[in-house]
């Protein structure tokens, strides 16, 4: 290949593959914010569910015997989103 036919195809892939991340970075930053919308609301929908679903009796969550896994996988689920808003808080971006 010629070393003019290069230079064109590195400017020409160089435009394109900038445009992408352009394009890419605005998509990302707007699923993002959905994201984020959506676990506010998230509370909000479990709650109004759990008012949809019929009880067979009124100990029946008592009856189901709850697992200690649910409320680890809960505080670690907080843990991280603390860890994420001091992040934050510092200006450092991460993700």
């Amino acid at each position: 290949m010629s070393a003019q036919l290069c230079l064109v195809l590195f400017v020409l892939f160089s435009f394109v593959g900038f445009t992408l991340y352009i394009n890419y970075e605005s998509m990302l930053e707007g699923f993002m914010d959905q994201f984020k919308l959506g676990l506010m609301i998230l509370p909000l929908v479990g709650r109004m569910g759990s008012y949809l679903l019929p009880m067979s009796a009124k100990d029946s969550i008592h009856r189901a015997g709850g697992s200690p896994w649910g409320l680890g996988a809960l505080l670690v689920f907080l843990i991280v989103m603390v860890f994420f808003f001091f992040l934050k808080e510092k200006g450092k971006d991460f993700y």
